[in-house]
This record gives structure tokens, C-alpha cells and sequence, in this order.
């Protein structure tokens, strides 16, 4: 019996990390960007992109991590909005967790760095060492996104006891 599947995603106005996570496989993990200035248009591309992977992977459930209250902007309240409305019509469930909750799902401290999830991320997940060695290496973050929807999907994969 195959396993089942979260997709899970780190939103931002500007870039998008996405993964798919499948029992102890990460078969698919982006990190996509949506540079142009907010419009009415952005919001539709980046949930056409979703709908894109929930069809193409067979997605049971979305985990989306929530950013921090102090860089909260309404356009991304406004967008998670969208995708939970999007979901409920699709009859997929949707889960929220914060950093610090992807933290303690992961088994880490809740003062852990980015670099510790990271590695530890690399560790159930070795086909992300590239990615890693490459964040590790840029002066700004690049696959940060990436990192973090791996995380997230992980925490409701683990939760969900999948």
C-alpha cells in the first residue's frame, strides 16, 4: 500500500518553498520565486502552482508554515486565506505550525538555529545535501523556503503518525 502525502509549503510574498513528503521520501522540494510587484494575478499563479502539485503527487494533506506575527503582512494572511479556502473546496485538509512548532515536532530545542533543522533535515533526507551545502555557502538565503516547507510537511507527517 502506498504511503500517503503532505505537501508542504512556506509562503512569502516573493518566494515559495514546496515539498512533498511521503513516508521517509521527499520525492519532490522547490524553492519558487514570484518576483513581480503584488497584484490580483499573484495570488491565482502561486495557488494554480499548488493545485499543480496536490493534482500531479496525489496530495492528502497541506501543511503551511505561518510566519512570524511581527512579519505578518495582510497580502499573506490574505493568501493563506485563499489556499485554506481552496483546500476546503478540495476537500483537503490543511494544517498550520509555526517555526517553533516544526521545532518540537522535529525533536529540537525551540532555540535550535536554522543550520541545526537544516542538518537534521539532511539526515532523514540525504538527497537534500546539495541544497544544503549550497545554503551554506550564500551570503542570503535561497532554499530557506525549501527547508522550511520540508519541515512543515514533516511535523504533520509525524504527527499524523503516517
Amino acid at each position: 500500500m502506498e504511503s500517503k502525502r503532505v505537501l508542504g509549503i512556506s509562503l512569502g510574498t516573493r518566494k515559495l518553498g514546496i515539498a512533498v513528503v511521503q513516508g521517509d521520501r521527499v520525492p519532490y522540494f522547490a524553492s519558487k520565486a514570484f518576483l513581480e510587484a503584488w497584484s490580483e494575478k499573484k495570488p491565482r499563479r502561486i495557488l494554480s502552482l499548488i493545485d499543480r502539485y496536490v493534482s500531479k503527487f496525489q496530495i492528502n494533506w497541506i501543511a503551511i508554515k505561518t510566519p512570524r506575527v511581527t512579519v505578518e503582512s495582510p497580502k499573506l494572511s490574505a493568501l493563506q486565506a485563499t489556499i485554506k479556502d481552496w483546500a476546503k473546496e478540495k476537500g483537503i485538509e490543511i494544517h498550520t505550525y509555526t517555526v517553533a512548532e516544526c521545532k518540537q515536532a522535529l525533536g529540537l530545542h525551540k532555540r535550535a538555529n536554522k543550520e541545526k533543522c537544516m542538518r537534521l533535515l539532511v539526515e532523514q533526507f540525504p538527497p537534500l545535501q546539495s541544497k544544503y551545502e549550497q545554503e551554506m555557502k550564500n551570503k542570503s538565503a535561497h532554499y530557506e523556503k525549501l527547508f522550511e516547507a520540508i519541515a512543515v510537511a514533516r511535523a504533520l507527517y509525524q504527527r499524523l503518525r503516517l
